[in-house]
């Protein structure tokens, strides 16, 4: 078939190196030779001068994100071609708008590297026999409209990605396009455009044509309107053989979409009262355990409690509650009691979510996340030697339902005679050992005995060893540079460690004789060689973890499984409270992290 002519995009990874913070540009290279396979063939773009039209590049040509000409971020500085390397490059200048200041801090950080420049092909040349059925085509003219800023590269060859999104209009190859086919279209065109761009994007990336000859299943998703996220669920299945996911989008980690005044309406008390008379559960309480079942398909071994109502208050942690003893629960007892203002039981500082770890909600069944864990290898050789194959591979980060629980118990004479203090305190103090204790594996969790595997047990992970020297600004950018090795020094980055680490390193001058010290600030929360850093007696006496913290996933299925027992405490004229969930601790990368090999504060003269 003739190449039609019209709209297309290419995608390029750029290189902060040249990045001017000062005058806020970046140079980048926008196209290249390299031939990107099509769907009527293969497309070679022409980069002599008299190939390539770039006045609308120069002409001020806008720079925008993800190719939507009503967010622009920038212009185009100034826009030429690199005969020797065979490349379309530009120079990209950032406005001072609240998104275009978003965007440059994002690509000056290394969250976004990838660009992608729209161009229209106004003639194409079929070059040679067709090989294999497909025709290579030569582009012997095109004009480039606008560079993007994308957030996903398209297939990668030498470093560079690329990606296509041919035009709905496929036009002979011997008619030029009038001059409105050379921008943007907007409204339905422009939406069509933009899906088999992303198509074709995420198709390329995983190498679909390796189990897809022909690209059978790529035509056919394009051609017949199907959505990204239909094309990603075959991957899924089809590259990476993985179990899909289940998710409700209707319930987000056992949430309901409860308004405030159903929150507040809503009565711990009055569910453990239904449970300990063995009534039905009736009112709000009652419709929304019932919801809670219909969204995640199972019933609870007691009452689901939903996510809105619990966030509701801080939480606390558990304990037995007895009326008649003060020190239990009898201070509760009484209309004139301030329960809000009770002496709380002081806990270990909960950190993992504060430092960026991602919460996965509402799981049903095994989660399955592919991920790459090589690439392919470029090599030197003789004129006449043979290339060694080399080829990128994957693995599978698997997390699987493992169960957590908590329990409180409380006298029924408390159950009778208090009113919402009770509430407030049953709830908080469930709530809170559940979160420590997720909070714990995170970081030292043994992996076994139905446990999740911690950042301190997982193999893999970077060290940094003291040896018999006292800690140093070296050594702490140590734990830095083990991360960037790795080519992870992104995300949510920061230090952590026992608060006797860090009272050790905040005494530890940098330089001698100077109030200039290893921990910068106060004992619980600081810095360290220019990164956040926290401490917490969450963390094991003699360790430091230095890392991005967004790495750490958190996944949980369903809400909470509230469950009452009236019988193992009888005697005692008491009622136990038993809450469950189903939750997952994993580290997307070792890499990721760098943990200290051995104290980081033994060696200093007052630590004993």
């Amino acid at each position: 078939m003739p190449a039609p002519l019209g709209n297309y995009s290419r995608s390029f990874a750029l290189d902060r190196a040249k990045a001017d913070v000062e005058a806020r540009t970046i140079e980048v290279s926008f196209s290249s030779e390299e031939p990107v396979d099509r769907y009527w063939g293969t497309e070679i773009l022409d980069h002599t001068a008299a190939a390539v039209d770039l006045s609308r590049l120069n002409a001020a040509g806008p720079v925008l994100m993800d190719h939507d000409a009503r967010n622009q971020i920038g212009v185009v500085e100034r826009a030429w071609l690199d005969p020797k390397k065979k490349q379309g490059r530009a120079t990209l200048r950032f406005s001072r708008s609240t998104r275009a200041e978003e965007i440059w801090n994002d690509v000056i950080d290394g969250i976004r590297r990838n660009v992608s420049v729209s161009y229209a092909i106004d003639r194409a040349e079929p070059q040679g026999e067709p090989l294999n059925g497909v025709q290579t085509y030569f582009v012997r003219s095109w004009t480039p409209s606008e560079i993007s800023f994308v957030s996903c590269p398209a297939d990668v060859t030498v470093g560079v990605g690329r990606s296509a999104t041919p035009t709905n209009n496929p036009m002979p190859d011997n008619v030029l396009p009038v001059s409105e086919s050379r921008s943007e279209a907007p409204g339905a065109a422009a939406t069509e455009r933009a899906r088999i761009h992303d198509l074709t994007t995420v198709y390329e990336m995983h190498s679909c044509q390796e189990i897809d000859p022909g690209r059978v299943v790529l035509r056919e998703y394009t051609a017949t309107g199907r959505s990204v996220q239909e094309l990603q669920k075959w991957i899924l299945e089809n590259r990476y053989l993985a179990q899909p996911l289940n998710l409700d989008p209707s319930v987000h980690g056992g949430m309901l979409g409860m308004n405030s005044r159903e929150v507040k309406g809503y009565s711990l008390l009055r569910v453990l009262r239904a449970l300990s008379e063995r009534r039905p559960l009736d009112g709000i309480e009652g419709e929304a355990s019932r919801a809670v079942a219909q969204t995640l398909r199972k019933e609870p071994e007691g009452v689901w409690i939903p996510n809105d109502v619990l966030t509701r208050q801080n939480p606390r942690q558990q304990r037995a509650l007895v009326a008649g003893n003060a020190s239990g629960a009898g201070y509760l007892v009484g209309n004139n009691n301030g329960g809000q203002s009770m002496i709380e039981l002081l806990r270990n500082q909960m950190v993992i979510m504060e430092l960026g770890a991602r919460s996965l909600a509402n799981l049903v069944g095994d989660i399955v996340i592919p991920r790459q864990t090589g690439g392919a290898t470029a090599y030197w050789l003789p004129e006449t030697a043979a290339l060694t194959l080399s080829q990128q591979t994957f693995g599978q980060l698997t997390m699987t339902p493992k169960r957590v629980g908590a329990s409180t118990a409380f006298s029924k004479q408390l159950l009778a005679q208090t009113g919402g203090d009770i509430e407030y305190l049953v709830q908080s103090d469930l709530m809170t050992v559940l979160a420590l204790e997720k909070d714990r594996v995170a970081l030292n969790g043994l992996g076994s005995s139905g446990e999740p595997l911690g950042i301190l047990n997982t193999a893999g992970i970077g060290s940094v060893s003291f040896g018999g020297n006292q800690p140093n600004r070296f050594r702490a950018l140590e734990f830095q540079t083990d991360v960037i090795a790795s080519n992870a020094e992104m995300g949510s980055l920061a230090y952590l460690t026992h608060p006797t680490v860090a009272a050790a390193w905040a005494a530890l001058p940098e330089v001698p004789n100077q109030a200039i010290y290893l921990w910068a600030g106060a004992v619980q929360k600081g810095t360290i060689a220019g990164r956040p850093a926290l401490s917490t007696n969450q963390m094991v006496a003699d360790k430091m973890i230095y890392g991005n913290w967004s790495d750490i996933l958190v996944g949980e299925w369903g809400a909470l499984d509230l469950v009452l027992d009236p019988y193992s405490l009888a005697l005692q004229h008491q009622i136990q409270v038993v809450i469950h969930q189903m939750c997952d601790i994993a580290v997307r990368h070792v890499g990721s992290f760098s943990v200290s090999a051995d104290s980081p504060a033994a060696n200093l003269p007052w630590a004993a």
